[in-house]
């Protein structure tokens, strides 16, 4: 048992760093399409379409596909392992640009446009102590 205790913190810490690394790259990928789809509907539809089609796809199927797709391509050119590290951050990756891009395009459309004010719908008003909280 405690063999097992002493790999533990390896493990996480490849599990946080792939969990982070994830995020990082799915901000990077979804927050600028975000932006740009905000005054552009076709690029938001097709954008939010696709994503949609890629968040449908179970988890083990997604990686049951990069398995063949980063060995024919050596791992897309880069040279990255089909097992691993690689498959499952693409997978993360795929997967965390959905709600990113949904929200941010939501947040900055309304932030734009000056119709977004959560402190209203919660009963506080401007002259209220707490109101720089909600601006």
């Amino acid at each position: 048992m405690s063999e097992l205790l002493r790999g533990l913190p390896p493990l996480l810490a490849s599990h946080l760093t792939l969990t982070l690394v994830a995020l990082l790259a799915g901000v990077a990928v979804s927050l600028p399409l975000a932006i740009a789809a905000v005054d552009r509907p076709r690029l938001a539809v097709t954008a939010l379409a696709v994503a949609g089609v890629v968040q449908t796809i179970p988890g083990l199927a997604l990686l049951a596909l990069m398995v063949p797709l980063l060995a024919e391509t050596s791992g897309l050119g880069l040279g990255v392992s089909a097992f691993g590290f690689a498959p499952a951050l693409i997978a993360l990756i795929l997967y965390a640009v959905l709600p990113i891009l949904r929200r941010g395009r939501y947040r900055t459309a309304h932030r734009r446009d000056g119709a977004h004010f959560p402190h209203l719908a919660l009963g506080v008003r401007r002259s209220s102590p707490h109101s720089e909280a909600y601006a």
